[in-house]
């Protein structure tokens, strides 16, 4: 047998001898898309990926609902007889609370930097008129703040840092990782209930 064949022969048997390593199932339920490298790479259900870019901070992203997924820049204005849209209902809408969560946790620190975005570097940018998605990624973990209400008239992004700021102080475990929701959350004029997750879904 030549060296040449005598070196393949090898290569092949070690090949073969590969012993796969199992996944966590229970870490992958907990932590959606723990086996991939980047959020945006993955799918969610109904969710569409509809704008991401990176700065210091980590990759950020924006996500729709698959079917509203095309951004409609014109302003609207509330319907008053719509419930849950209008400034009529917010006026009726209870005091807001949190409800802390121990499943889809985030990194603490990605969300207090992804919160800290929305008051500050995006604080003059309008949200969409469904409900979305805006989700940092960075080497430290992930976060997404949703909400579930369509808004019907223009409302700065800042309005999201309110119910964010809220779950930041109530919601952390104490090791790191945060979820939960806000209900009757303020976003401008509209009642809602917005998330902290490591997921682009709602809520």
């Amino acid at each position: 047998m030549t060296l040449k064949r005598c070196f393949i022969t090898a290569v092949l048997a070690a090949a073969s001898a590969v012993v796969a390593i199992p996944i966590d199932a229970a870490a992958v339920e907990q932590y959606p898309g723990s086996a991939s490298t980047s959020l945006v790479q993955q799918n969610f259900d109904d969710r569409m990926l509809l704008d991401t870019w990176q700065n210091e901070q980590g990759t950020f992203s924006i996500w729709g609902s698959a079917p509203d997924a095309a951004i409609n820049i014109t302003e609207t204005i509330a319907d008053p007889t719509v419930d849950g849209n209008s400034a009529l209902a917010r006026r009726h809408c209870r005091s807001p609370h949190a409800e802390c969560d121990k499943k889809n946790t985030a990194s603490l620190q990605v969300c207090k930097m992804l919160v800290g975005s929305l008051e500050d570097s995006r604080k003059n940018e309008w949200i969409h008129k469904s409900p979305q998605d805006y989700c940092l990624q960075s080497d430290r973990g992930k976060c997404c703040v949703s909400w579930r209400t369509p808004i019907t008239s223009t409302v700065r992004m800042s309005e999201l840092a309110g119910a964010g700021n809220m779950l930041l102080r109530e919601c952390h475990d104490g090791r790191g990782k945060i979820s939960g929701r806000v209900l009757n959350a303020e976003i401008g004029e509209f009642c809602s209930v917005q998330c902290l997750s490591n997921r682009p879904r709602r809520c």
